[in-house]
């Protein structure tokens, strides 16, 4: 079985770090299992990454995105097939307005 090399974007190391701060804010504790579960979440797309849908709110661009969900966060991927890698583009949070996903923002 291959494995695929993960890459975590600085967008989504930026959203981790955010989630953290957030969360810490009134449990240290939590913030931490909750960005240890999201980052072993995406650590395991390594083994199957084309295993989760296409996302269908970014169906319009021009890269397939795929998308796992864990609690209210959505993580936000691609699979480069070439090279064998994942790269986690956005840790999208569920509760805010979808028109938001943009992988650019």
């Amino acid at each position: 079985m291959k494995k695929y090399t993960i890459i975590w974007s600085d967008q989504s190391l930026s959203s981790l770090n955010h989630i953290y701060h957030f969360i810490s804010s009134s449990s240290p504790q939590n913030a931490s299992k909750v960005v240890d579960a999201l980052l072993n979440l995406g650590d395991s797309l390594a083994t199957f990454p084309n295993g989760y849908k296409s996302e269908p709110l970014l169906s319009n661009e021009a890269t397939t995105y795929r998308s796992v969900s864990k609690w209210n966060y959505l993580l936000i991927y691609t699979v480069e097939e070439e090279t064998q890698t994942v790269v986690v583009v956005k840790i999208f949070d569920t509760r805010q307005n979808p028109i938001r996903m943009s992988v650019e923002s």
